[in-house]
């Protein structure tokens, strides 16, 4: 299979598990406890930030071999215009759901806030993409990443990966240390509406941006073959393996009890900062290094382990980065993720006006749910595959 497809399945796979997280019912969903968030600081949003940043490395830094900069400064103008029009329609669509459903400003307040979108400053706001309503928030950091992916390319290409690096940790470093918190009070002062809220951002593009930025260096390296996975010796490759590991082994029990069980107050005033999830905490950056690396040994080296369950696990996840639904949704990831957020926001508002579903219920409607996700991919594989073949003929 080739290195793309296995890309494409693996962010087919992410958009999955990131649909049963966003699937939020009044009543505990048996199906959340089968996440692997329930078990690790790591989240689909996290995985699919890196893995998009790796793609666009991939394919970023073969257009500026073959074409040069001006070519790739094109090639991302017009997907951030993309990007764009695509954050203005489904935020268009929230708030037409909202508006013209029954009851859908109380059901929706908490996840579009309150003031109408024809309020002023929401307005501006949402045409800037500092408002972002919940599940809606992904999109809007892309265009920031994408911007700075060219510049943070050519430095690659130049072979000045660590440069890049350098100035991604320090960013990320800056959020962890509040020093953007004055800027986004005034932000969130200036662009405030009705409802008392300007800025809303699940994620701190300035603290998440490390993730994307790790995968794009990874991915043009592995475009330039200045690395080359297959070089490194497996019993080294084994080894740091064994370390990931161990390192998710020691977070395991930490992961669990924080939450199910209460915390001392002196010890949750230190977990909070290096938990946060906003900002893309150290224990979320330690956990998907582990989680990241372990998964890529699997692929590569796991499905050869003289252990038989090390085998057994390393070709099974091969065989599902092939499931075809998966590779297909991977290949049109923007449109079936956009898709997905109308899909949760109905599932939500159904089981508000529902009352309560039960476990079978709310089974059957994630069920729904996960058959409508591969639509927009399956709709857009039948519309490009005439042109492919016109390509191939």
């Amino acid at each position: 299979m080739k290195r793309i497809e296995i890309i494409d399945g693996l962010r087919g796979w992410l958009l999955i598990s990131m649909v049963l997280s966003h699937l939020v019912f009044p009543q505990g969903f048996w199906l959340l406890s089968l996440h692997f968030r329930s078990v690790m600081f790591t989240e689909s949003a996290q995985a699919f930030v890196f893995v998009s940043g790796l793609v666009f490395g991939l394919v970023g830094q073969r257009r500026l071999s073959q074409r040069g900069y001006p070519f790739l400064q094109g090639m991302a103008k017009q997907r951030i215009w993309q990007l764009w029009r695509y954050c203005l329609g489904l935020l268009a669509v929230i708030f037409l759901m909202r508006l013209a459903l029954p009851d859908g400003g109380d059901i929706f307040k908490n996840w579009t806030g309150t003031a109408e979108p024809w309020d002023p400053w929401r307005t501006i706001a949402l045409l800037g993409l500092v408002y972002q309503p919940t599940f809606a928030d992904i999109l809007p950091m892309y265009i920031l990443f994408i911007a700075a992916s060219v510049p943070a390319l050519r430095l690659v290409d130049q072979g000045r990966w660590k440069t890049v690096m350098a100035a991604s940790a320090l960013l990320w470093l800056s959020v962890q240390l509040k020093v953007w918190v004055y800027p986004e009070v005034a932000l969130d002062w200036i662009f405030g509406a009705s409802d008392g809220q300007g800025l809303r951002m699940a994620f701190h593009p300035f603290g998440w941006q490390l993730l994307f930025m790790g995968g794009l260096v990874i991915g043009a390296q592995l475009s330039r073959g200045a690395l080359n996975v297959a070089a490194i010796p497996p019993q080294r490759a084994a080894f740091w393996a064994a370390i990931a590991t161990g390192v998710l082994l020691l977070m395991l029990p930490l992961r669990v009890l924080s939450a199910n069980v209460p915390m001392p107050e002196a010890f949750y005033h230190v977990f909070r900062v290096i938990e946060n999830r906003r900002a893309l905490g150290p224990l979320f950056v330690i956990s998907f290094a582990a989680v990241g690396y372990l998964v890529a040994w699997l692929l590569v080296y796991g499905r050869y382990s003289r252990l038989p369950v090390v085998g057994h696990v390393g070709r099974g996840l091969a065989q599902m980065m092939q499931w075809r639904p998966a590779v297909m949704m991977g290949q049109h990831s923007l449109q079936t993720y956009v898709w997905h957020v109308p899909l949760v926001y109905l599932a939500f508002y159904f089981s508000q006006q529902l009352g309560p579903l039960g476990q079978v219920g709310m089974t059957v409607t994630a069920v729904v749910v996960y058959a409508l996700l591969p639509l927009p991919a399956l709709w857009r594989s039948h519309q490009l595959a005439p042109n492919s073949q016109k390509k191939s003929a």
